[in-house]
């Protein structure tokens, strides 16, 4: 619903529950990439990406923030993971246009 700091605290209590719970990691970094904080927005999606390396959502915005920073590299990489995990997946239609690639 946009209120990206409110959803970023209550990332914050359900990982105070749970320190595992992957869906938060990578929500908190989802939110920040929001704000526009991706270098921090990296470090949560890490979190998530240790806990469980093919979380499609972490991969996916991983990679947008990691273009957002300028790392065309990086973000191709884990844009290529993304489609690897589930090529048909709708999340990928969040991935930046020159991150897409065509599936056959």
């Amino acid at each position: 619903m946009g209120n990206f700091s409110g959803a970023i605290m209550a990332y914050d209590k359900a990982l105070e529950i749970d320190p595992n719970y992957v869906n938060a990691w990578d929500g908190k970094g989802w939110s920040l990439n929001e704000l526009g904080n991706y270098t921090q927005a990296i470090v949560y999606l890490d979190k998530a990406l240790k806990i469980d390396p093919n979380h499609l959502d972490a991969l996916v915005f991983k990679a947008q923030a990691l273009y957002n920073i300028g790392n065309n590299t990086g973000a191709k990489y884990y844009s290529n993971k993304a489609f690897e995990v589930d090529p048909k997946s709708p999340a990928l239609k969040r991935l930046p246009e020159v991150l897409v690639r065509k599936v056959q």
